[in-house]
């Protein structure tokens, strides 16, 4: 299991590939990027980047547990938010 840091590296190399389509540069995707409203991720990519990361990091990931936030769907999420859920996740200290 990666550590936070490769994590991290993981997470943006995955976000970036996603939003490279939407002429977004991997140099400006930053920890307080918002997935939606800054780096343009629809629902759909968001999905795309939970696969992408399943099969990158070896486990599965419970969509529901990274876009939740106090029992509700986050209307978005920034960088560091969605690294933070995933850490727990894959329980990585």
């Amino acid at each position: 299991m990666p550590n936070r840091q490769e994590l991290w590296t993981i997470l943006h190399h995955v976000v970036a590939e996603t939003v490279k389509a939407n002429g977004i540069d991997a140099a400006d995707i930053a920890p307080d990027s918002l997935l939606g409203a800054e780096l343009g991720l629809t629902s759909v990519d968001t999905i795309h980047v939970m696969i992408t990361l399943e099969e990158r990091l070896g486990h599965t990931l419970d969509l529901e547990s990274a876009v939740m936030v106090d029992d509700e769907y986050a209307s978005d999420l920034t960088m560091r938010e969605l690294h933070s859920k995933l850490c727990k996740i894959v329980d990585v200290t």
